[in-house]
C-alpha cells in the first residue's frame, strides 16, 4: 500500500494546484456592509477586532470569529501601508526637478538593451524632451511670476500640475512596456545587456 492511500502515515496525497482562497466575507455580505466594516477595522473603531466583530453581529451572518480575524488583520495591515506610503510619498513639487532624470535613467538602461525596441527608445527620448522643456518652462515661468506678481499663479500651477500629472503617467507606461520587454526577453531566455 502506497503512502498516499496508507490510513497509517501523515503523508497526503498530491492534490491539483486550486484557486487562492477568498475569504468568506467577500461572498457572505453585502458590499455596502463591508465597505463600513472595513472603514472600522481601518480606523481601529472600535478598537478589538473582537468588538467589530460583535459591532457587525458577524456571528449572525454566519462568520466565524477566526475567519473574520484572519480578514481583518489583512485589511488592517493594507490599511497601514496605504497610510505609510502616504506619508512617505514624494511631493509633487520635489518630484518635478527629478523627473527628467529619472526619464534620461529609464532611457539610458534601455539603450543598453541590445533588445530594445525602437519605438520605446523613441518614447522615451520624447518623453525626455517634453519632461526637460516643462522643467525649463517652470523655471522660465516662476521667475517671471516673481518679478510680475502672483495675480495669476494659482491658475497656471494648477495647469501646471495637470501636465505633470500626464507626463508621469507617460512615464509610468514607458516603465511597464519597458518591464514587459525585459519579461519577454527572460522568457526567450536572453538576457539584457
Amino acid at each position: 500500500m502506497s503512502d498516499a492511500t496508507n490510513p497509517k502515515t501523515n503523508a497526503k496525497p498530491d492534490l491539483p494546484p486550486t484557486e487562492p482562497r477568498r475569504s468568506v466575507l467577500f461572498s457572505d455580505l453585502p458590499p455596502a456592509l463591508r465597505q463600513s466594516l472595513d472603514r472600522a477595522i481601518a480606523e481601529h473603531d472600535p478598537p478589538t477586532y473582537r468588538e467589530i466583530h460583535e459591532k457587525f453581529r458577524l456571528a449572525e451572518r454566519g462568520v466565524n470569529f477566526y475567519a473574520f480575524y484572519r480578514y481583518a488583520r489583512r485589511v488592517r495591515h493594507i490599511a497601514e501601508m496605504m497610510h505609510l506610503a502616504e506619508l512617505t510619498a514624494p511631493n509633487e513639487a520635489d518630484l518635478l526637478p527629478t523627473l527628467p532624470k529619472l526619464i534620461a535613467q529609464r532611457l539610458f538602461e534601455t539603450l543598453l538593451c541590445e533588445d530594445a525596441p525602437a519605438s520605446l527608445i523613441q518614447q522615451l527620448t520624447n518623453a525626455y524632451r517634453q519632461a526637460s522643456a516643462i522643467l525649463l518652462a517652470r523655471e522660465k515661468l516662476t521667475a517671471a511670476l516673481a518679478t510680475a506678481g502672483n495675480y495669476v499663479k494659482e491658475k497656471q500651477n494648477d495647469d501646471f500640475l495637470k501636465m505633470v500629472n500626464q507626463f508621469i503617467a507617460v512615464a509610468g507606461e514607458h516603465t511597464k512596456a519597458h518591464e514587459a520587454h525585459i519579461k519577454k526577453l527572460n522568457e526567450k531566455g536572453g538576457e539584457p545587456s
